[in-house]
């Protein structure tokens, strides 16, 4: 395939490109420079690029009813080439909201920059061309400088686009893990909360054979989110089938050469529609701030709507828990809910799947809001020390648990040898691992792996994954019980910030004795009621109380209920006898869990208490005395007694 190339230099001194993209205009050098690729149905728009992911489902108006926007959020647009680099920031659908940054003498727009920002956030004045997070602001910046401008400024961005990659790459260079992915890695781990969005790039056709191990080398960066482009897809609204996402015949596929999921998700990135640059005097249509253009393919374009849903998904993620996520948590968040295309599991061509804006709404707002959500959502810090978490299945779906980190990029010295091919030398520094036991507590669950030597095989679930710094566990059909995640590490320990997305739970209870006797002396006993899941919220857990001891007669009055605090997995029940004169030898008192929409009751709903009397009448055996002058007493049960030995 042929594409535009920038007179331009990266920070790496190579000339770069487009990332892939075909702009049907008349005036538009990207159009004089590239073949078409992908169908070209004139009946598809921009609203296709919405469609396809469901990003439509979020905004004002859609029947999620969340009304987000992207307000109040900011993203830089890294784009163009050497004067031409820049977004229209005049053009009608931005009202103000573009930045035009270290604009230089007699630097112009060019469409390239502004499709991408109207994919991103146009307002949405022609209804085709609405962005999808059209309240958004957005920064314009050069792309040869990205890694220096990310470097000085990125702390103010939730997100970053980028749909350009290094020029002249060679067949052995497709895949590596280079000094720029090397540097991106180490500029997004210093900014955690940054989600990096990348264009896989078209570089499908350019390897031969033609497919697999196309990725430019900066795609191939650890802590990124790179996606690529799929024909879109109308009039499905939560009813996908795989035979609805249909790769395009220009999209990069993986893997990288240590064998790592890329690219990581696929969006829409054909026959897309939306604003381009206006230049006065020129072809037309671009001669207004009113110029719009479709037909536009590349994974340039499926990058931006990946990035304004990303916004989307952020925004929400802050109305609902008060703070802005790690990038990590973003990233988890778009591939855990991803719609599996493709093989079954992760591959390397559509990643972990299409976008799906909706589910992954859905997901945030059940883990926070739901009263017994079937999804978590955690940001944790590792420590070198093992960790696990009990989640409990009802059996009723798969039950599936994701972990994402910002890896450290590795020392300078210990880059991948730049002129062997396929290295397979893993670019991840903190190897984190995670697994799942089952009920059973030895059927051991692991992640999705992949073989680089043969990208066309499905993942398997055998073993560790020592590569990926995204894990996934999938348990397509649970027996209902508790089971147990775990997250530990392989190599020297260290300390990581994680996140971690689980979904397929229920909030299980159980109770169980934690002091199972009960004296009329004063020695209470104890039940501990103990939950799995969720503890954003407290829990009230019902119970009813039965046996031959009476609530309220022999014991302190209960009343059948006690609440697990927020933020905590358990509560204790107290059981305080009452001393009568009454000889009633020992009782029990039996403890059964109430069924509610709130929980999930196992099988450890009931457990079973005993109280001891201290009563006793004549026909008791005398106790034991004490050595050295001790004494005795004793007490019997229907003449049957024992006694205590008391020293004096």
């Amino acid at each position: 395939m042929l594409t535009g190339v920038w007179e331009p230099v990266l920070d790496n001194s190579e000339p770069v490109v487009y990332a892939y993209d075909q702009v049907a205009a008349a005036n538009s050098e990207l159009a004089q420079a590239s073949e078409t690729v992908g169908q070209n149905e004139s009946a598809q728009n921009f609203s296709v690029a919405a469609n396809t992911i469901e990003a439509d489902r979020l905004w004002e108006g859609g029947e999620l009813g969340l009304n987000l926007s992207g307000a109040g959020l900011a993203v830089g647009i890294w784009d163009g080439k050497g004067n031409t680099w820049q977004v229209q920031d005049e053009h009608q659908e931005f009202n103000g909201r573009v930045k035009i940054i270290d604009n230089p003498p007699n630097g112009k727009p060019i469409d390239h920059a502004t499709i991408v920002a109207g994919l991103i956030g146009a307002a949405g004045l022609d209804p085709q061309a609405r962005g999808m997070a059209n309240q958004v602001e957005m920064y314009s910046y050069q792309a040869a400088n990205y890694l220096r401008d990310l470097e000085a400024e990125g702390s103010k961005f939730v997100a970053s686009n980028h749909s350009f990659h290094r020029a002249f790459i060679f067949p052995p260079d497709y895949g590596k893990y280079d000094k720029s992915a090397r540097d991106l890695d180490d500029i997004l781990y210093r900014n955690p909360k940054l989600l990096s969005v990348w264009g896989a790039g078209n570089e499908q056709g350019n390897v031969v054979p033609p497919g697999y191990d196309s990725l430019p080398p900066t795609q191939v960066a650890k802590n990124t989110l790179v996606v690529g482009a799929i024909q879109g897809i109308t009039g499905k609204k939560d009813t996908y089938e795989k035979s609805d996402v249909r790769m395009t015949n220009f999209s990069s596929f993986g893997p990288t050469d240590d064998g790592r999921i890329k690219p990581d998700v696929v969006a829409a990135g054909n026959n897309l529609y939306a604003p381009v640059a206006f230049v006065p005097g020129s072809i037309p249509p671009a001669e207004s701030n009113e110029s719009y253009q479709g037909n536009l393919l590349g994974t340039s374009f499926a990058a931006p709507t990946v990035t304004g849903t990303a916004v989307l998904q952020i925004e929400h993620y802050r109305n609902l828990f008060g703070t802005l996520p790690l990038s990590a948590t973003t990233k988890g968040l778009l591939t855990h809910t991803a719609f599996d295309a493709g093989n079954v599991g992760p591959d390397y061509s559509h990643g972990w799947g299409l976008v799906d804006a909706a589910a992954a709404a859905n997901f945030l707002t059940d883990a926070k809001s739901s009263n017994n959500p079937s999804n978590l959502v955690m940001e944790n810090s590792y420590g070198g020390n093992e960790w696990t978490m009990k989640v409990t299945s009802d059996g009723s779906g798969p039950l599936k648990a994701t972990i994402v980190w910002t890896d450290p990029a590795p020392a300078p010295t210990s880059l991948i040898n730049l002129n062997l091919l396929n290295d397979r030398k893993p670019a991840l520094v903190n190897n984190l691992d995670v697994w799942v036991t089952g009920p059973d507590g030895q059927t051991i669950y692991h992640p999705w792996t992949q073989d680089p030597a043969n990208p066309a095989n499905s993942a398997t679930r055998t073993k560790k994954n020592q590569v990926d710094n995204v894990e996934q566990v999938l348990i397509d059909a649970p027996a209902a019980g508790d089971y147990t995640i775990h997250i530990g590490h392989t190599g020297n320990p260290f300390t990581q910030p994680y996140s971690l997305l689980v979904s397929g739970v229920k909030t299980g209870v159980s109770i169980s004795p934690t002091d199972p006797y009960a004296y009329e002396f004063g020695d209470p006993g104890e039940f501990t009621v103990t939950r799995t899941g969720s503890t954003a919220k407290p829990l009230t857990v019902n119970y009813t109380l039965d046996g031959t001891a009476t609530n309220g007669g022999d014991y302190q009055s209960l009343d059948g209920s006690v609440t697990i605090p927020e933020g905590q997995t358990e509560a204790k029940i107290s059981l305080t006898p009452l001393d009568d004169t009454a000889i009633e030898g020992y009782e029990t008192v039996l403890a059964k869990l109430q069924s509610s929409d709130l929980y999930y009751l196992g099988d450890s709903m009931e457990t079973a208490l005993t109280i001891y009397d201290d009563d006793y009448n004549d026909g008791g055996g005398g106790g034991g005395g004490g050595d050295d002058g001790g004494y005795g007493y004793g007490f019997a049960y229907g003449g049957g007694g024992y006694g205590y030995g008391y020293l004096e």
